[in-house]
């Protein structure tokens, strides 16, 4: 079994009290999002580097696809497993696209190679002005994750839930917002991005490269050099980061409103694993709610209590995965009964 239950036995309490107001807790509506008449580019970077991967790739070819107006270059780095899956999903939507490439310079890299596939291919090139909003996703996350009984609208809206956040002055959007260290190392984590054509072209388009001679080849190179200071440029330049996060309160990021986002960020930093800011690494809870996020992280150390929330909240499609970590709600369910600490 991949997901381990011991990871989950000391939130199993705080899960069948989440799994009893999954309605309630969805604090994104469908109804909130205005239809803008947007056109929206998706970058998806896949890789398989664990059968999670595969599986988040699979719930967005099967939920995330459908967005009116969105054009989708899905990029498969490395070896796979995923392609008879993409063409079925070709078959029906005209708008999904494929890139093929070796499995090199991270997630920027990959990106990178998928708009430059683009644009060679005669299907979009950035240009401003332009109402194009763009949206950077790796398969370390599983989304769009949409209540049941919104699915039909929301798996069509969910390209909006974010890009509602876009303005003039706000021009990169995220999942979660890690203060690290302070002003200077305020970064959004990186597995799902999203900004709009000034920004890219002004901002993130500096950070994208697929050359495997000057490109960032090792990880610690492209979260140091890469993922953080691409949000210290938008900082930088004088623009606002927005995170969907209920921790951080609906705050925008800016150096002006640092007073702000410092005591917001005080409240929870402090119960992340050495208050380093990761709020998917904690030492005794679970911070994040995938209905916030929208796209939620499924690779990390408690994987096994948002697998379970989403299950709980009737999200999960795919039948081999629900029965496994439903067993493993059974298991811990049956121990907490005889008194197993």
């Amino acid at each position: 079994m991949p997901f381990s239950c011991i990871f989950a036995l000391p939130f199993l309490v705080i899960f069948l009290l989440m799994s009893t107001s999954s309605v309630q807790s969805f604090r994104v509506q469908a109804s909130e999002v205005q239809a803008s008449g947007q056109d929206n580019v998706v970058l998806y970077a896949h890789s398989e580097h664990t059968p999670i991967h595969k599986q988040n790739g699979l719930y967005f070819l099967q939920f995330g696809i459908h967005a009116p107006n969105t054009t989708i270059m899905f990029i498969i780095n490395g070896n796979n497993t995923i392609q008879t899956d993409l063409a079925t999903a070709q078959l029906t939507n005209d708008n999904l696209h494929i890139l093929q490439r070796e499995n090199t310079c991270f997630d920027m890299g990959a990106w990178s190679a998928g708009l430059a596939a683009l644009s060679d291919r005669a299907i979009h090139t950035p240009t401003t002005p332009s109402s194009t909003v763009y949206f950077f996703i790796n398969a370390s996350v599983r989304g769009p994750l949409i209540p049941r009984h919104l699915m039909a609208e929301g798996a069509l809206a969910w390209p909006g839930y974010f890009s509602k956040h876009l303005s003039s002055t706000t021009k990169l959007v995220g999942t979660t917002f890690n203060p690290w260290a302070g002003p200077t190392t305020w970064h959004l984590q990186s597995m799902m991005l999203v900004t709009d054509a000034v920004g890219l072209l002004d901002v993130m388009s500096s950070y994208l490269n697929h050359d495997p001679a000057t490109c960032h080849s090792e990880y610690d190179s492209a979260v140091f050099a890469g993922e953080i200071p691409l949000s210290q440029s938008f900082l930088n330049k004088g623009y606002g980061l927005y995170a969907l996060s209920v921790l951080m309160e609906g705050a925008v990021v800016s150096r002006e409103n640092a007073a702000q986002v410092t005591a917001t960020c005080k409240r929870w930093q402090p119960q992340t694993v050495d208050q380093l800011g990761d709020p998917y690494s904690t030492h005794s809870m679970m911070l994040l709610d995938p209905y916030d996020l929208i796209f939620f992280k499924m690779n990390r150390k408690h994987e096994a209590v948002g697998y379970m929330h989403v299950v709980s909240l009737g999200m999960m499609r795919d039948q081999e995965l629900m029965d496994e970590i439903e067993g493993c709600v059974a298991k811990l369910q049956a121990e907490v009964e005889v008194g197993v600490k």
